[in-house]
């Protein structure tokens, strides 16, 4: 069995994934632009509460984006609809099921909130709805996806193969950049208490830190795609980027460790350990993305070349 070869006038892959995550991104402003609007005014600009809240909406709005460009990149590639006659049709009923997602979420998120206080403390429960949270989440924007897709599937047009090795290398820098946003609280408070400046400084500080790994996983990713892959292989994506990441955390533990034995206190405490343990950070990131990558895309290129 031979490849079909691209033809070079359609290399151009589909824009409907990127109007599902503008659509899934509109959505999430709603909720965002009514608690701003309800609390800017009542808070002071350092207020904690107000800038956890606006970190915990920044996750929140990074995750469902990228979740709706792959779910539709993904299904429209399974499915063979990554075009329809009358898009805008498409898209308004997938803002129609996100929103009374929207609300059956809250409702679901309230109910669980006062059945688990009832046996264990607020803060465990807050916890676990936290984890709980980009799951329910997710499972709301692939329904929504689903219905939309399924009531329009007659409009559904064929859509010439298109070289997605840029797009699929993008989404993994997006699960990068989500794992990084859901901690966005945390290091938002860390960074703030120990630089003692306002929130604002410690949000700017915060968003910068964020790319250097994203930057490095896409490389990784962008190195090890096989160069002409027409379909992201959501499985494959996904699977490389949990073994990536597992594998980064466990070879940067493991030289924490020997650092922590080796270097005697004073060196511990100075910059340059710091320094060279993050720039070692991107490196073994961007490998073990590369390698994985490799890995669990071989069968995609063993069969492109049969």
């Amino acid at each position: 069995m031979h490849s079909t070869p691209l033809h070079p006038g359609l290399s151009r892959p589909s824009a409907l994934p990127w109007y599902a995550a503008a659509t899934s991104l509109g959505v999430g402003l709603v909720p965002f632009l009514v608690t701003v609007a309800v609390q800017w005014p009542r808070s002071l600009p350092d207020d904690q509460a107000l800038w956890f809240s606006y970190a915990s909406f920044v996750a929140n709005l990074v995750f469902r984006t990228g979740v709706a460009f792959l779910i539709a990149q993904w299904y429209g590639e399974r499915h063979d609809c990554l075009a329809f006659r009358r898009p805008a049709a498409v898209l308004a009923i997938f803002a129609l099921g996100l929103l009374c997602w929207l609300a059956v979420q809250m409702g679901v998120t309230t109910g669980l909130l006062h059945l688990l206080t009832g046996s264990i403390p607020l803060s465990i429960a807050s916890a676990l709805l936290s984890l709980l949270h980009p799951l329910i989440q997710a499972l709301g924007v692939w329904l929504s996806w689903l219905v939309a897709a399924t009531l329009m599937r007659k409009d559904a047009l064929p859509f010439p193969p298109s070289r997605v090795r840029l797009r699929t290398a993008g989404l993994v820098a997006w699960t990068v950049a989500s794992a990084q946003a859901t901690f966005l609280p945390i290091s938002l408070a860390m960074i703030a208490a120990y630089t003692r400046e306002s929130y604002v400084l410690a949000a700017a500080i915060s968003a910068v830190a964020m790319v250097p790994p994203m930057a490095a996983a896409f490389a990784g990713a962008w190195m090890g795609l096989p160069r002409d892959l027409t379909r992201i292989h959501g499985g494959r994506l996904l699977a490389a980027t949990i073994v990536a990441a597992g594998s980064t955390a466990l070879v940067l533990w493991g030289l924490l460790l020997g650092m922590s034995r080796l270097l005697s206190p004073d060196i511990r405490t100075s910059p340059l350990p710091a320094t060279g343990l993050a720039v070692l950070a991107l490196a073994v990131g961007m490998g073990a993305y590369y390698v994985w990558t490799v890995a669990l895309y071989l069968g995609v290129t063993q069969r492109a070349a049969a």
